[in-house]
């Protein structure tokens, strides 16, 4: 699943962009243990509101659901890869 946010394309909208760069920042804090719970409540809360996930989700034109899932299914193989590799 990707969002284009790029120059030109029908996403790229300053608005969209900080949005696309808030759920970056939130699966950058899911590898990180001190940002890791913040991250994870974020992503699983089903909140509307302006800055929720379900909201940039939204904004973004995904699916919030499949987002998270698939966010969290990256996130899961990239913690067990990681388990395995230490």
């Amino acid at each position: 699943m990707e969002i284009s946010t790029q120059p030109g394309s029908r996403a790229s909208t300053p608005e969209t962009r900080l949005w696309a760069a808030v759920l970056r920042q939130a699966v950058d804090d899911l590898e990180h243990s001190d940002t890791r719970l913040d991250a994870k409540l974020w992503l699983e809360s089903d909140d509307d509101e302006p800055g929720s996930f379900v909201f940039v989700a939204t904004v973004l034109d995904v699916d919030p659901r499949r987002l998270r899932k698939r966010i969290l299914q990256i996130d899961k193989a990239n913690r067990r890869q990681y388990r395995y590799a230490a």
